[in-house]
């Protein structure tokens, strides 16, 4: 293939990044029983590739190869409300945050990354979170890891929707809840800061 997306996509294979996959659970739920969707992260480009330059390798990627260290990401180990700003841009500035990671079970932790570059385009993702489970399942492609094989997942909000999984993003008033864990994810409020910046209830 000739498309940049494609190329950056597999540069990323060479930097240790799997797929960007998808919890598929045919509209049911968001976290309920399913199975994994490979290449279904269609705004990451280790995913969809077609998402191109918008399409940044998500957060968990991003703290895999380096790009996203420690002290740019809040590692959330009590209840309480969390700045992140926009994470889909070129530069950090360490005194930011540009995730949230919480930790689901022995497996998997949730990140919470903050999109902007689509723009218009997607008023869920420019007014809300996206939720990933990290990549898990590593040296393994069966049932215990439901195919995951290493990859991430992102995470349908809105299971069931005439939008699929377009308006996966968990927008401003609406909470994601995770019943087994007693985790509980809110964003509460869009700040006008440069860059952007969205306050997050856990």
């Amino acid at each position: 293939s000739t498309s940049d997306g494609t190329f950056w996509h597999e540069m990323g294979h060479n930097l240790g990044p799997i797929h960007a996959n998808f919890w598929d659970t045919d509209g049911k739920s968001s976290i309920g029983p399913g199975k994994n969707a490979e290449y279904g992260n269609s705004f990451d480009v280790m995913g969809g590739s077609g998402s191109g330059r918008n399409g940044h390798f998500n957060a968990s990627f991003k703290n895999q190869i380096g790009w996203l260290t420690s002290d740019l990401f809040t590692a959330v180990e009590a209840p309480g409300t969390y700045r992140i700003w926009q994470y889909d841009q070129a530069v950090a500035d360490v005194s930011k945050r540009y995730a949230l990671r919480i930790k689901k079970d022995n497996q998997r932790d949730y990140w919470v990354e903050f999109r902007q570059r689509y723009g218009a385009s997607n008023n869920w993702i420019t007014n809300g979170v996206h939720l990933n489970w990290d990549r898990w399942g590593v040296g393994g492609n069966d049932a215990a890891t439901n195919g995951a094989n290493g990859g991430s997942q992102l995470i349908d909000t809105t299971p069931g929707s005439p939008d699929n999984k377009n308006d996966a993003a968990l927008v401003l008033g609406r909470t994601f809840s995770d019943t087994e864990t007693g985790i509980h994810i809110t964003p509460v409020s869009k700040n006008a800061t440069t860059p952007p910046s969205m306050d997050v209830v856990v």
